[in-house]
């Protein structure tokens, strides 16, 4: 599998077909505590954002993220909702300035939502420092990458396909969420990922449905 994915041009369709085919014994290794850094060396598509969502497919056998309309739909039609959970004054000025257009970026600030901090959840301009997976920005290359436990995750196209491919990388890697960033991450598993084994608080299910009703 590394042979192929070292290629200039890997096929994809042969990849697919491996990642598949071992998706059961990978499952097994990660459950039985492989390592983070031993199963990247095994499989090193799962360092690709892309990649990592296919193999949330492979969970729950549906989409687990689309770049299309309808992420953007789900967002637009909330938003005026959600600001209103939002603290705007407990949002660091780095990142506000990365909320862009609000009808699609009011998920930048979710962590005040449940008063939680951001360094678990989101970063910019800075190198993490926790083994939980965050999103991070770096605004000079306009960049975004996913970090956890000294590992990267890269071919991240947007804050979008950052939370999710976020989200997916703790399952993937069997990592329980983020104890500071707990009340945020089910809220993302719950509102826009639609995770169906998650389990969610009270707390977590009254603000979702304050903003989907």
């Amino acid at each position: 599998m590394r042979a192929e994915w070292n290629k200039r041009v890997p096929d994809k369709v042969t990849l697919d077909d491996r990642m598949r085919r071992t998706f059961k014994s990978r499952r097994d290794s990660v459950v039985n505590g492989m390592s983070t850094r031993k199963l990247i060396e095994t499989y090193p598509l799962l360092t690709n954002a892309d990649w990592i969502l296919e193999e949330m497919k492979l969970f729950f056998l549906k989409e687990a993220y689309s770049d299309g309309d309808l992420t953007a739909k789900i967002l637009e039609k909330t938003w005026s909702s959600a600001l209103c959970l939002l603290q705007p004054q407990k949002i660091p000025i780095d990142i506000q300035k990365i909320m862009g257009n609000q009808k699609l970026g009011w998920m930048v600030g979710i962590p005040t939502i449940f008063n939680e901090r951001f360094d678990s959840f989101l970063i910019v301009d800075k190198d993490p420092k926790n083994v939980y997976p965050t999103m991070k920005y770096d605004s000079l290359q306009q960049k975004w990458t996913i970090h956890f436990d000294g590992e990267s995750v890269e071919g991240v196209r947007s804050f979008h396909h950052a939370l999710a491919t976020m989200m997916a990388t703790y399952w993937v890697f069997n990592i329980k969420f983020a104890p500071s960033s707990a009340g945020s991450l089910n809220f993302v598993a719950a509102f826009l990922a639609q995770i169906p084994d998650a389990k969610y608080s009270p707390g977590v299910r009254t603000k979702v449905s304050s903003i989907v009703d």
